[in-house]
């Protein structure tokens, strides 16, 4: 075989292998093939974006955890006994306030100062909690307030509702003291022997009077309801545009400052306001129905179709009895609603 014939050979073996490789590419198998190649970089583009995204997933569960475990610790120290304890775990809740990137921690924290104000009795630990709420950088929001005003109301319409039953209790048994005969002593019993079942009018009175202020000898409760009421003004101040319609009804706020606020229908039904001051504050379509205002300062006070219908005083009060009405000195009365007649005389 001559040289020319071998390489004619092996020409149409090469063409004969063409031909069977042209006639693979063909078929659906190749097809397939071709394809898997081509999602060989988007799956690796994928696994990379999965591996990232799992990855930041874990690192991000693990901060949370983090996160509750300081949480639960800060907590504890402020459900202790010992008032640094308590002031330890008040600093921690404002970092937790400070933090916005602490997963909602940031809004459960206030919630939480605001519980721990409602069962705190000692001054230093109130005034660290309502010194966090002075922030001037910290969102408080109006869900704050409403918690903080709930928390007055609640715990102040249990103390007037329990003052109550004692207060018709006490009634009743000095009445029932005062119609009762004395019991005659007998004669050779000497006159120390015991006390009569009877008492004198005065007594009676002393008992009944002795009951007249729903917080007497109870000054826990009543520091507890102070700095409740110190945050509700402070909450109130750090909006300087004011907040309308707030239910402020069936608090407790003795020498509550409201003096430039501006409380355009507000509620304040209910409430306990002695002493408080409402010096040039916007209070029209206010409503003042059952209220304690003995000796309020309204000056200036903007009361344009407001309702008045005060508790007839002199409400006796934690320093004692104070000046039965409120004063309306200079106060824009028009349009005003006095349901309660006795005012007319001050006006």
């Amino acid at each position: 075989m001559t040289a020319a014939d071998r390489k004619l050979e092996l020409e149409c073996e090469k063409l004969a292998a063409e031909r069977r490789l042209l006639a693979r590419q063909l078929t659906t198998s190749w097809h397939f093939l071709e394809w898997l190649k081509g999602l060989t970089v988007p799956a690796a583009i994928f696994s990379v974006i999965a591996t990232v995204g799992i990855g930041y997933q874990q690192i991000q569960q693990a901060q949370e955890a983090r996160l509750n475990d300081r949480f639960e610790k800060v907590l504890v120290r402020l459900a202790s006994q010992n008032a640094n304890e308590r002031l330890t775990g008040v600093a921690g809740l404002s970092l937790f306030t400070s933090d916005r990137g602490s997963a909602g921690f940031d809004k459960l924290a206030l919630f939480y100062l605001v519980e721990a104000l409602a069962t705190e009795a000692d001054s230093t630990v109130q005034d660290a909690i309502i010194d966090v709420f002075r922030k001037k950088e910290l969102p408080v929001g109006r869900a704050v307030l409403d918690h903080a005003i709930a928390k007055n109301r609640l715990i102040f319409g249990a103390i007037e509702r329990t003052h109550e039953q004692r207060r018709i209790e006490a009634q009743t048994r000095a009445l029932e003291s005062l119609h009762k005969k004395p019991r005659p002593r007998p004669p050779e019993a000497p006159e120390s022997a015991g006390p009569q079942e009877t008492m004198s009018i005065a007594t009676a009175q002393n008992v009944v009077t002795m009951l007249a202020y729903p917080l007497e000898g109870q000054p826990r409760e009543q520091k507890i309801l102070e700095g409740l009421a110190s945050l509700i003004v402070t909450v109130l101040r750090r909006n300087p545009e004011g907040v309308e319609a707030v239910d402020l009804s069936g608090i407790y706020c003795v020498d509550c400052d409201f003096s430039g606020l501006s409380l355009r229908g507000a509620n304040f039904t209910g409430s306990v306001l002695s002493s408080a001051k409402f010096v040039r504050s916007d209070l029209r379509q206010s409503v003042f129905l059952r209220s304690d205002a003995s000796g309020a300062m309204f000056y200036r006070a903007d009361l344009r179709g407001s309702t008045f219908g005060f508790r007839k005083g002199p409400q006796r009060t934690s320093i004692g009895n104070r000046y039965p009405f409120p004063f309306l000195e200079c106060a824009n009365l028009g349009q005003v609603n006095l349901a309660d007649a006795s005012l007319y005389a001050e006006l």
